[in-house]
């Protein structure tokens, strides 16, 4: 009853401790309903790796560091792990992104090839024996072409001094035959 008196008097400060005892027993409630307190609840959802209550026993102090550093070890190998399978992957990529990028401007072989007339060929015309007449024959002039650069065609343009025939040598088969002078 003198309680209740003094808290007549004092009923701002009353209200406000009732409410303080309210809602203690409320959280003591709702912590004990859920079997976790909420504040290790609130802890985890904020990314604790571990939430101990006080008060803690040494050895379960010890035993929560042990696991957390072997989760450490274990995590930093992973990682490292990760790394080197991110630069493999990076690495093929960007190979990948190179072999696009050369695809895309890639133009066929058969217009790159270099073909036309030339008194300088790459391959050096071989010094040849009129066949009518079997005298040396003078070098005029090479015809390079084919259908690309790994498959060339060249053909050389000689002539004869002594008969006056013009002949063509064909590398590919390495045959000499008659060949029309206007063509030369």
């Amino acid at each position: 009853m003198m309680v209740e008196a003094s808290a007549r008097n004092c009923s701002s400060s009353w209200t406000v401790l009732q409410a303080a005892h309210r809602l203690c027993r409320r959280y003591d409630f709702e912590s004990k309903s859920a079997g976790v307190p909420t504040n290790v609840r609130l802890a985890e959802a904020a990314g604790a790796d571990a939430v101990l209550i006080k008060p803690c026993l040494p050895q379960e102090l010890a035993a929560e560091i042990r696991r957390l550093l072997s989760q450490s070890h274990e995590l930093k190998a992973r990682g490292r792990e990760l790394r080197e399978k991110v630069g493999t992957q990076r690495a093929k990529s960007q190979e990948l992104i190179q072999r696009s990028e050369a695809n895309q401007r890639r133009v066929a072989l058969s217009r790159v090839h270099r073909r036309g007339a030339t008194s300088a060929p790459p391959v050096a015309p071989p010094a040849l024996l009129c066949p009518t007449c079997d005298q040396q024959m003078k070098y005029v002039t090479s015809q390079i072409g084919g259908v690309s650069e790994r498959y060339p065609e060249q053909w050389d343009y000689f002539e004869c001094k002594a008969c006056r025939g013009t002949f063509e040598y064909r590398h590919r088969t390495r045959k000499l035959r008659a060949s029309d002078p206007l063509r030369s």
